[in-house]
């Protein structure tokens, strides 16, 4: 006689204890939380996707929020909702959910993908949406960033951005990404065709007509969020400090790195060529007003899945001084620094300033129509879209 083990009981134990920890989880933070979405008729199946829950509990977010991936997310999910599938949206920081048991696909960016390929069923398709380069290359870029800080300033920051070790992209079937060939590349390893969606914009401004290229030729700007070493503040403000015949004004979640603010706060405040107002939303009118009195956007990133903070000041007419790691097409309008050292981004930098103004105008004008033409929502659809469709094989309208 064979002994043959019921699992059924463990299962629904393990399923209890689970959601035990899902509602202690919600009671001290958001990352618990889940969202469900049904189609207009019978399921044909269940998604899940780790990502954001945001843009179904906050709708207005998809267009108000100041980063891009709110209103990707809701595009990507609502795409799957639309082809007759039932949504399960994860908080992409909520560690417990356990994807059904007719799941068609698992989509995440990082953390749950590895885990929920011991759940899905076979024939489960398991999508990487890579919004970063591959961890171990992101994790060492920052690194050596601060260890360099440490070599020349005799500091030691906190890093700010490190992804915890994962294997989403190795156990993932199909993956997409926003970022260009950079971002590609870190992932090469693996041998899977990265499909690129390229990243979209949170604001859209018209041609800045009647600016004076002469008078804005030596104004340039930082724009990012925390994790200001890992952006390359660091390697700006200390360019700048040694070309005090330019002007610098530094944009961004200053407040959110402490102990980089005290270890620079001489470059942010007490130096006369460089400004910094601190965080303004790029949503918000006086952003935009901003942007008309420079020339360029200076963005040494050490690792971007597509910097959309560049793309942003893009859409406003500045020409992009960004390192190659900032993962951001240069096309023949911008300038990608040889490489990270601070000379060389003091190089490219002074160069755009010297321009002849005829020629700084025609290069804004190339990457407005570059940012118009490839990093916008429309067009951000239109590509998802046809990948959902042509790849993924759900069934939906042209874009």
């Amino acid at each position: 006689m064979k002994f043959r083990h019921n699992l059924a009981p463990l299962k629904f134990a393990r399923r209890c204890l689970n959601w035990a920890a899902r509602q202690c989880d919600t009671a001290v933070g958001r990352h618990g939380e889940v969202v469900t979405v049904l189609p207009a008729g019978r399921p044909k199946g269940s998604v899940v996707l780790s990502y954001h829950t945001d843009p179904w509990i906050y709708p207005d977010c998809r267009d108000t929020h100041y980063h891009t991936n709110r209103w990707e997310c809701g595009l990507i999910g609502d795409t799957f909702v639309e082809a007759g599938y039932r949504l399960d949206v994860v908080e992409h920081s909520n560690p417990y959910f356990i994807p059904r048991a007719d799941t068609a696909f698992a989509i995440d960016l990082e953390q749950n993908l590895e885990r929920y390929a011991r759940e899905v069923p076979t024939g489960c398709v398991k999508l990487h949406h890579a919004s970063t380069t591959h961890w171990a290359h992101w994790n060492h870029a920052e690194l050596t960033r601060l260890r360099a800080i440490q070599q020349r300033r005799g500091v030691t920051l906190v890093p700010r951005r490190q992804i915890p070790p994962n294997l989403a992209h190795e156990v993932a079937d199909r993956a997409i990404m926003v970022g260009n060939a950079f971002t590609a590349e870190s992932y090469a390893f693996s041998g899977k065709a990265m499909h690129r969606i390229p990243i979209s914009t949170t604001t859209l401004a018209d041609w800045p007509a009647g600016r004076d290229f002469e008078r804005v030729r030596r104004n340039f700007i930082w724009f990012g969020s925390v994790g200001l070493a890992h952006k390359g503040l660091d390697l700006t403000l200390e360019a700048f400090t040694r070309m005090p015949e330019l002007t610098l004004t530094v944009v961004g979640g200053i407040n959110l790195d402490p102990d980089f603010k005290a270890a620079y706060h001489r470059e942010l405040y007490e130096t006369p060529n460089i400004r910094t107002p601190g965080w303004i939303s790029a949503t918000a009118p006086e952003f935009i007003a901003l942007l008309r009195e420079q020339i360029g956007v200076v963005y040494p990133s050490c690792a971007e899945g597509g910097a959309g903070s560049v793309i942003v000041c893009m859409h406003g007419g500045l020409i992009p001084v960004v390192t190659r790691s900032a993962s951001i097409d240069t096309g023949d309008f911008g300038f990608e620094t040889r490489s990270e050292r601070i000379e060389d981004i003091m190089e490219a930098t002074r160069l755009v300033a010297s321009l002849p103004a005829p020629e700084l105008e025609a290069r804004a004008r190339a990457a407005w129509e570059h940012a118009r033409r490839v990093h916008t929502r429309d067009n951000f659809r239109r590509v998802w879209r046809n990948y959902a469709r042509d790849t993924l094989q759900l069934p939906l309208a042209s874009p």
